[in-house]
């Protein structure tokens, strides 16, 4: 199916708080530039993390990202996703999209080299992969002029205000999908309203996940007739298939044995690991077989992490270690730790009950939706803005449950254990949370099209 053309729409004309704001904006980025400079210059040469994409960065795309590359009638849509968890989002978008119009040529961009790895791996019908620009007008407009594309679409709340504004000042449609503003950010919004609604103010479309995040776009500038709620598109993550077969060679794989009760805390972050670990030591009170596969959202502070069980008197196994052979003889007080990226979802299968972490501390907490896919308890901190609406909907089903604190934790994780009828049912709970709630992408990617095609 190949989607009609349709005439490039004429910019919006910037209103004078618009204009000063893009002003302000750029001096301050211009003042700022020699510092970014040094800064990129450190992670190249000695930090090494922005090396493979440094050019990239600087708005240089690859080459088969270029318009020239592609000689074809098929629309271009840049699609930017950050991060892992938005490049999971954004496939499932981009295949809903390439189902309805499988002509469209769809060039993704990530920030993260995590999400750059996973991106590569799964999402093969892209014909570009690439690193975002920085957000200098000189960087965006390169990689816009190289590429032409038809329509930019940005998940969830990647406002880069000189982005926006160079692809609607060149008649590029521009899209936010599975669009939230957590409670943090609407808090700190207030001080920076004036960059929200320029930067909305260049958007043509949003497609956000709840009736609050809509909500929340408008008050920051985005014109009302222009939100549209479809929920959350979380929801149509496709999972890695678990069989019992493959979950049983999973177990043996990781030294658990059959009739051993484990528990996995996923994507942790830093003043989570104590509070945990302790958690973990109240709970083998009662269960005193019970293992613990602990896994840091940054692989890269595995040697912090494993420093801290061993404080607490307790052995480690890394999942690297395991990989390569090296790991000692493993006791039934040794924590797992993985210290990978990319095993943590299929992980969740094999679990009896799962944290999903950083929500001990206030950094937002993580995507829940992943061991409540394999019907898995879930326990959370109190943190939870960044799926706030997920945690809801979970926590009304019954199959997710919130702690305070370590103790808190412990409490749950020990009731939990002990109650095999209440976690058998929580598999059935889960199916129907997702049978509810799935179809956002779809939703998402009619809207996406029929904005691309001029509607």
């Amino acid at each position: 199916m190949t989607g009609p053309q349709s005439p490039r729409p004429a910019p919006r004309p910037l209103g004078t708080g618009q204009r000063f704001a893009r002003c302000v904006y750029n001096l301050v980025l211009a003042a700022l530039l020699p510092l970014l400079a040094l800064w990129l210059a450190w992670r190249v040469t000695l930090g090494g993390k922005t090396r493979r994409g440094f050019m990239q960065r600087l708005g240089v795309v690859p080459p088969e990202a270029r318009a020239d590359a592609h000689r074809g009638t098929g629309r271009a849509i840049w699609v930017h996703a950050v991060s892992v968890g938005e490049v999971s989002v954004a496939g499932a978008i981009i295949r809903e999209m390439l189902a309805r119009d499988d002509s469209l040529r769809i060039l993704l961009s990530v920030t993260t080299a995590t999400g750059h790895q996973v991106a590569s791996a799964k999402l093969t019908e892209c014909e570009a992969l690439f690193y975002l620009p920085i957000d200098v007008p000189l960087c965006v407009n390169a990689a816009l002029e190289a590429m032409r594309p038809d329509m930019l679409v940005v998940v969830e709340t990647e406002l880069w205000p000189n982005l926006l504004d160079a692809a609607h000042r060149r008649g590029v449609r521009t899209v936010v999908c599975n669009g939230r503003v957590s409670d943090r950010s609407f808090r700190r919004s207030r001080h920076a309203r004036w960059l929200y609604r320029w930067a909305l103010h260049c958007v043509d479309h949003v497609f956000a996940q709840s009736p609050q995040d809509a909500e929340r776009f408008i008050a920051l500038g985005a014109r009302e007739g222009s939100v549209t709620v479809t929920g959350s598109c979380k929801f149509d993550e496709e999972f890695p298939v678990v069989t019992p077969e493959a979950a049983d060679a999973m177990r043996r794989e990781y030294g658990l044995a059959p009739e051993s009760l484990v528990w996995l805390t996923g994507s942790t972050g830093p003043g989570e690991d104590e509070p945990l670990i302790d958690a973990h030591a109240e709970a083998r009170r009662r269960w005193p077989a019970l293992r613990m596969i602990h896994a840091p959202r940054h692989p890269e502070r595995a040697d912090e992490v494993a420093e801290i069980i061993k404080g607490r008197g307790l052995g480690v196994i890394r999942r690297t270690e395991m990989r390569a052979g090296l790991q000692p003889e493993m006791g039934h007080d040794s924590v797992i730790l993985l210290d990978t990226i990319g095993e943590l979802t299929r992980l969740y299968s094999i679990c009896d009950v799962a944290f999903v972490g950083r929500s001990l501390v206030p950094l937002g907490g993580g995507n829940v939706l992943q061991p409540l896919h394999y019907g898995k308890p879930v326990i959370v901190g109190r943190h939870t803005s960044n799926f706030r609406d997920t945690v809801g909907i979970a926590e009304r089903a019954g199959v997710l449950f919130e702690a305070p604190d370590g103790p808190g934790v412990a409490r749950e994780l020990v009731r939990l254990l002990g109650d095999e009828e209440l976690r058998a049912s929580i598999v059935t709970r889960a199916k129907a949370v997702f049978d509810e709630h799935c179809g956002a992408s779809g939703r998402t990617a009619v809207g996406i099209l029929r904005c691309l095609s001029g509607g």
